[in-house]
């Protein structure tokens, strides 16, 4: 009996929350945008430029023409300082700054400075980046493993890459050249 009344709270609670995320929406307020939710209570203040829920746990914010990435109570996740972000992955963000890309996580940190051309996620430890034609590896913490002098990167394994540069094919093994 005990396990029942536990999935029926589980079960009614997950129906409310579920009700309750669906039921939020956008507002609007002398031009500027926030959220309110389905008893038309602020939960987002009207502020923003513009507001678009990307999911279940963020919403993207235009704010005098800067980007940036709030959370479901409204905290910043990401500052409006970019051109754009799009999200990349549960806990990773692109960003573009200056026609440049970069990476910030879920916790709004830098993880790789917006200095490239473009980024890969290629695996979840590591990320392809491509500045001036030349393709480079960084990892998930942002440090650079592989320097932006070749045609192409690409995954063999878990610390092997295999590299084309000047039309020649060979092995980085991170474990061997760090």
């Amino acid at each position: 009996m005990k396990a029942i009344m536990i999935f029926l709270f589980v079960s009614m609670y997950t129906m409310v929350s579920g009700q309750n995320q669906e039921s939020n929406k956008t507002t609007s307020l002398n031009g500027k945008q926030g959220v309110t939710n389905a008893k038309d209570v602020v939960i987002i203040p009207c502020v923003y430029d513009s507001i678009e829920q990307i999911s279940s746990k963020y919403y993207r914010t235009v704010k005098e023409n800067k980007v940036g990435i709030i959370d479901i109570s409204g905290k910043a996740v990401i500052p409006n300082q970019y051109e754009e972000i799009v999200q990349i992955s549960e806990k990773y963000f692109q960003t573009t700054k200056d026609k440049k890309i970069g990476i910030v996580d879920i916790n709004g940190k830098v993880i790789v400075q917006n200095e490239y051309d473009s980024i890969t996620q290629i695996s979840l430890d590591y990320f392809t980046t491509t500045k001036n034609n030349k393709t480079g590896l960084v990892d998930i913490n942002g440090k650079v493993l592989i320097p932006n002098e070749y045609d192409d990167i690409s995954m063999v394994a878990v610390s092997r890459f295999k590299t084309k540069k000047n039309g020649k094919f060979g092995i980085y093994d991170l474990n061997v050249n760090q």
